[in-house]
């Protein structure tokens, strides 16, 4: 999210000083304030399933390999 938000408002003013701001620009800044705004209801959604369900609010990135004990299915590496 953090990322998008600081793309979104380095390109809306900071190259154009004292110019017009051509409409590409505005563009990219209203989409990526968009993807933004997606990004924080999927995160807001996530947590709320977590909290739901009885878990512990995570902002954990998982990483490969899973942790095999949280999950009912077994995971395997396609790639060796």
């Amino acid at each position: 999210m953090v990322q998008y938000l600081f793309a979104a408002y380095s390109i809306e003013e900071s190259i154009f000083k004292g110019s017009k701001v051509p409409e590409t620009v505005k563009a990219w800044h209203d989409n990526l304030l968009m993807i933004s705004k997606q990004e924080m209801a999927h995160l807001a959604t996530v947590q709320n399933l977590l909290r739901f369900i009885g878990g512990h609010l995570n902002f954990e990135r998982e990483d490969f390999p899973f942790r095999n004990y949280l999950y009912p299915i077994k995971f395997a590496r396609a790639i060796k």
